[in-house]
């Protein structure tokens, strides 16, 4: 028997077929919308040609029904949601002292709030000491730890020797923590990182990184912690 290559054939066995023609069908219905609006705009957007469609189609009938059905599946995005807040802390290299001028230190935590909202993931708190950043931030939903950290590093590292030359040989650490932070302790978090000078007058960076290691249920390996 000779195979059948009528159109419903073809339909089923060609996805680019049942593409063209979904293509065609809306292209015949923008062109549709814009005649009978002459005064719209020509390039309307997807949201507003299905609405005007929508509109004018009190009773569609089968046809204007497949249309807007079409419509609505071409157009209709999902969303992808998240609300992911990190308490990011890292040091320098060695602790060494490099951010000892205030003036400066406070500089560098808005640059790195600049690199954090270029990377899509806003910083909402940033604070420190002489040898090491707090970050507490909404990661992005596209953005993974890793790598917002490399460039967190990466980029300020650059910026502060061009910035401050006295600062040549200047690198942070190569780890880092990173915490997960319930929305109902955001406020709390930022109100600690807020006070972290005065806050190390009384506790050494070691010691309150171990209990926010302990906190969080972190297992600490001190022979690799402290680069």
């Amino acid at each position: 028997m000779k195979p059948r290559w009528g159109f419903v054939v073809l339909w089923q066995r060609f996805p680019r077929v049942r593409y063209a023609t979904l293509r065609f069908a809306v292209i015949c219905l923008r062109h549709m919308l814009l005649d009978a609006h002459p005064g719209v705009q020509k390039h309307p957007t997807p949201q507003a040609l299905y609405n005007r469609a929508k509109g004018r189609a009190a009773h569609p009938g089968i046809i204007g029904s497949l249309y807007l059905l079409t419509l609505r599946r071409i157009f209709t995005v999902p969303q992808s949601l998240a609300q992911l807040y990190i308490h990011l802390v890292f040091t320098t290299n060695q602790r060494t002292p490099f951010l000892a001028d205030a003036a400066f230190r406070n500089h560098t935590h808005r640059y790195l709030a600049g690199v954090c909202k270029n990377q899509g993931s806003p910083a909402i708190s940033i604070g420190g000491t002489e040898d090491h950043v707090h970050t507490l931030l909404r990661l992005g939903k596209t953005s993974s730890i890793s790598e917002l950290v490399r460039e967190l590093k990466r980029d300020s590292s650059k910026w502060i020797k061009e910035e401050n030359p006295q600062l040549e040989h200047f690198h942070w650490q190569q780890g880092y923590g990173a915490f997960s932070i319930s929305p109902s302790h955001v406020n709390a978090i930022k109100s600690y990182i807020s006070t972290q000078e005065e806050h190390h007058r009384k506790e050494s960076f070691q010691d309150e990184f171990r209990r926010l290691c302990t906190k969080y249920g972190v297992e600490l390996d001190e022979r690799y912690a402290w680069d």
